[in-house]
């Protein structure tokens, strides 16, 4: 089974200091909200980490991440209507 919380360990782990998690003190459980913070040089390194979080990921900040992630998303479903027919 698939956990979002060991996966943030695990990108946690392997970014070394610049990687900052938050968990909720009242909630400690696999359902739990999460808050990862990281310094980045380039977006590119942190988008394919997202990505496959799925829809278990929300990014909150900054706005143009988000809106990067959402584009990317619509050119890929607008290829698959395409190639569907």
């Amino acid at each position: 089974m698939f956990s979002v919380r060991q996966f943030v360990e695990d990108l946690k782990k392997a970014r070394g200091e610049t990687a900052n998690v938050i968990y909720p003190k009242e909630e400690q459980d696999e359902d739990s909200w999460i808050i990862y913070k990281d310094k980045i040089k380039g977006i590119n390194d942190l988008l394919p980490h997202i990505r496959s979080l799925g829809s278990s990921a929300v990014i909150i900040k900054p706005e143009r991440i988000r809106k990067l992630i959402m584009d990317k998303t619509e050119e890929l479903i607008e290829r698959y209507k395409e190639v569907l027919g």
